[in-house]
């Protein structure tokens, strides 16, 4: 960072107005404050006074910082300390060299680390820089006297370029701080949930860094993207769930192939209207996938919700847009998921239950179409005809040429039937 310019009009440094600032004061021991090598610059620059001056304002600064803090005692307080003797240090230099020796501006990459992991506000923090900046602003044009007018230019440029330095750098590492610990909190979050999730766990008190109660009523919820993985899609459709369920708890991290996972804790079991909020969050079903397990509660509740949200997922993502749901849950997923568990076991189901009709032929599939919706209508042969668009009559025409070809009436083996001529007909869109 290049030096200010900080000079009188008459080109003499502002080496008085160090001196006339610190007339007051005794040299100090600064040996907490300042590195050996750094204490050895300075005191080659700068009368002796200036020292004292120098750790009673250091003190100050930790006193402001304090009091913005309320005197928690996990501020790190000789960190602040020294920070604010650096910063001083530096203020000195460039009122009194065009191009300074040595800058200090190193502490507050040692200061914003541990602010960020106490959870300290970095506004707090700007804002006591901000008070001690225009505290020696203020002596400095005091001590001026009559002079404070030819001096103030020089006064408040080198203090505005140490103020922005200071804070630049401290918000950078601040930031990089914050990511850091966040990044580590997830990952311990993420662990404790990979043990939560594994069968037989009984014990919640191992889970209490979790800040969930366990005993309580848990709903899970997957969300993915089909192409874009975890991102804004996901975040903002995780915030809009979050805020529309009004739980007492709301757990998120990211889940495995590209999937974002939610639990949502109510301390008594929720009532219909709650999901549905869930369910209705504005979304664009083409681009954020949502899957939504059952309400379950406890520990294995937990896990339960979560693992059949998982698998819901897994199916409505593996099926074509105009058949998979706008939002998997149990009721429009649990029967898809059993039959499409094993899809290499769907097809031998299929061509066992279908036999003769499992073959990709035109007839056979408007015949397993027909036995499909036939079936899915309560056996109306009108609602079937409707849905299909074909008369009535070819519905009758169909379904007997069906019996032929299975060997059996429909009625024998209804359910299976359904579900043969349902997995057939999603394998197919699936393969299209």
């Amino acid at each position: 960072m290049a030096a200010l310019r900080s000079r009188e009009a008459s080109g003499v440094p502002l080496a008085w107005l160090i001196e006339a600032v610190t007339a007051g004061f005794v040299d100090a021991d600064v040996s907490t404050l300042l590195d050996e090598r750094e204490e050895r610059t300075a005191r080659a620059a700068l009368p002796p006074s200036f020292f004292g001056w120098l750790a009673a304002e250091a003190r100050v600064a930790q006193a402001i910082v304090s009091d913005q803090n309320e005197g928690d005692s996990r501020v790190p307080y000789r960190e602040v300390e020294r920070a604010a003797a650096r910063m001083l240090l530096e203020f000195a230099y460039r009122l009194m060299h065009d191009a300074p020796e040595r800058h200090f501006l190193d502490l507050p990459f040692r200061f914003a680390a541990p602010a960020a992991r106490l959870g300290i506000e970095s506004s707090l923090v700007i804002q006591a820089v901000r008070v001690t900046e225009r505290r020696w602003v203020d002596q400095l044009l005091t001590a001026a006297g009559e002079r404070a007018g030819d001096i103030a230019h020089s006064v408040l440029s080198a203090s505005a370029a140490i103020y922005d330095a200071v804070v630049d750098s401290f918000v950078t590492d601040y930031v990089v701080a914050q990511a850091q610990l966040d990044g580590e909190m997830l990952a311990t979050k993420r662990a404790l949930i990979d043990a939560l999730l594994k069968p037989g766990v009984r014990d919640a008190k191992s889970f209490d860094d979790l800040g969930i109660d366990l005993s309580g009523h848990h709903v899970a919820v997957v969300l993915w993207h089909p192409t874009a993985g975890i991102g804004p899609h996901l975040d903002t459709a995780a915030r809009q769930i979050g805020m529309s369920a009004f739980a007492n708890a709301v757990t998120v991290v990211p889940g495995d192939d590209r999937t974002l996972w939610i639990w949502l804790t109510f301390a008594d079991d929720p009532p219909p209207a709650v999901l549905e909020r869930v369910r209705s969050i504005p979304r664009d079903p083409g681009r954020v996938g949502v899957a939504i397990g059952p309400v379950a509660r406890g520990v294995q509740g937990f896990r339960r919700s979560h693992l059949l949200a998982r698998e819901y997922a897994a199916v409505a993502g593996r099926l074509p847009p105009g058949i998979a749901p706008d939002i998997a849950d149990t009721e429009r997923m649990s029967y898809l998921s059993l039959l499409l568990r094993d899809p290499e076991r769907a097809e031998w189901f299929v061509a066992t239950e279908l036999g003769a009709l499992a073959t990709g032929a035109v007839s056979d599939r408007e015949n397993r179409e027909t036995l499909r919706l036939y079936l899915e209508t309560g056996q109306s042969l009108a609602d079937t005809a409707e849905r299909l668009r074909i008369h009535r009559n070819t519905v009758v025409y169909r379904l007997k040429r069906i019996e032929q070809a299975i060997g059996r009436p429909i009625a024998s083996r209804r359910h299976e039937l359904y579900a043969a001529a349902l997995l057939a007909h999603l394998l197919e869109q699936s393969e299209s």
